[in-house]
């Protein structure tokens, strides 16, 4: 199976004007938009440890045989320079908990090398940027991912939502000033959780269990439409005590 490159459906090469409006969103936040007094802006109650490393399996279509590459699915050696070019790559995972308008929610973070060519035409002079990645989720869908892997008993967890978003270390503000910070972030997820995505997304979790050793499989959020089919051929695979670290909040903000 052929990597998945990323489409542009998301308005990147109109980074200016997303940086405006990002910025302009989370002064509103901060100002509260409804002008009541309990208007209540988005927070970071508590963050998990990152997963930093996981193996990256997917069947060549050709040869039948798996490749594996740490933090990138590919059916062939991906080199480092690559990982950008993949849908399916990370430099870090971890769960944050969040409330925004009192509703408290679950969100999966995933920071991933990424990039756009300036003539997309000619597909040439690539410009590589990091985004990190959000997919907000009820508390029960966490839940489910975490009894799942906490049972150890084997299944698998299929996840769906549409409150998905990413920001961009390339994204600046009038003074040149990143808006890759934790702030900007917020204020985009909760740009989201008010107008979501008009397309779902979904996160698939598998833990196995085999001569008595727990693995936990996974796929970062992609599409709903290819998901079940592309898990047959492709996913993240991890030990048991290096995923349910994911799962734990000892970690404040």
């Amino acid at each position: 199976m052929q990597s998945v490159t990323p489409v542009d459906i998301s308005g990147r090469n109109q980074a200016p004007f997303r940086s405006f409006i990002l910025k302009l969103w989370c002064l509103a936040l901060l100002m509260g938009t409804s002008g009541h007094a309990d208007a209540q802006g988005p927070a970071f109650s508590a963050k998990s440890a990152r997963l930093l490393s996981a193996t990256g399996w997917q069947q060549n279509k050709e040869t039948g045989q798996w490749m594996g590459n740490r933090n990138v699915i590919d059916d062939r050696d991906s080199p480092a320079y690559w990982a950008g070019h993949t849908a399916q790559s990370f430099n870090w995972i971890q769960f944050v908990s969040l409330t925004y308008g009192k509703q408290p929610y679950k969100a999966l973070l995933f920071e991933k090398p990424s990039g756009k060519y300036k003539d997309e035409i000619t597909r040439t002079e690539w410009q590589p940027d990091l985004r990190t990645h959000f997919f907000i989720m009820q508390e029960q869908d966490f839940l489910i991912i975490r009894r799942l892997v906490s049972e150890r008993k084997g299944g698998t967890a299929k996840i769906s939502s549409a409150l998905t978003g990413y920001i961009s270390d390339q994204e600046k503000d009038a003074d040149g000033i990143s808006l890759y910070q934790d702030k900007y972030l917020l204020a985009a997820m909760a740009k989201t959780v008010d107008k979501p995505t008009q397309q779902d997304e979904c996160m698939m979790v598998m833990v196995k269990v085999a001569d008595g050793k727990t693995t936990v499989r996974f796929l970062l959020p992609t599409s709903c439409f290819i998901v079940d089919n592309f898990v047959k051929t492709a996913y993240f695979e991890t030990e048991y005590p290096e995923f349910s670290k994911v799962l734990e909040f000892g970690r404040q903000p």
